[in-house]
């Protein structure tokens, strides 16, 4: 009887530990099409926010201090603000952070099947320099923000390639 006992709790523990480690990979939103797959590397950051009125959820590689987070919120009217002082102000807002940051390129990009505003800064932050990218899409109704940041070294050249940490985030990643 003690042997049968000790079986089923070994199996339901071994159970319970399978599921948890399935599961800490995946950050998926109950209110919007919004879907992180991440390796043990990354760590979701907390507290997010998982609601009607904003999505806000990051991740963070403690290692190098990479990141990336996803923001949905509902957009201004394009008659209020147009995209061009909506990307404005998101520049300026990067720029003016710290007298040291570069913009190094704005322009569309193709995400998943949908137009972003790009920009690509060199930023001195307290971990040192880094890369920081901003995907802005807007429709007048929703407005998505994807932001990563890695340190520079981890690419030459980051108007043409993204490290492969944030690339597999963002190829696994559903919106």
């Amino acid at each position: 009887m003690k042997s049968r006992i000790l079986i089923i709790i070994l199996s339901f523990n071994l159970s319970l530990a399978s599921c948890q480690n399935s599961n800490d990979g995946i950050w998926k939103s109950k209110v919007s099409d919004l879907e992180l797959v991440f390796n043990n590397q990354w760590k979701l950051i907390k507290p997010y926010v998982d609601s009607n009125e904003k999505v806000l959820v990051g991740l963070t590689d403690p290692t190098d201090h990479s990141s990336l987070t996803v923001k949905i919120t509902e957009d201004l009217p394009k008659e209020t603000v147009s995209d061009e002082r909506y990307f404005g102000a998101i520049k300026e807002q990067m720029l003016n952070a710290n007298s040291e940051n570069q913009l190094v390129e704005e322009n569309k990009i193709e995400f998943k099947g949908i137009e972003y505003h790009r920009l690509i800064f060199f930023m001195t932050t307290k971990f040192g320099e880094m890369t920081h990218t901003v995907y802005t899409h807007r429709n007048g109704e929703k407005a998505i923000g994807i932001q990563f940041t890695y340190p520079k070294n981890l690419t030459e050249k980051p108007t043409e390639k993204i490290p492969s940490k944030i690339s597999k985030l963002l190829n696994e990643m559903k919106i």
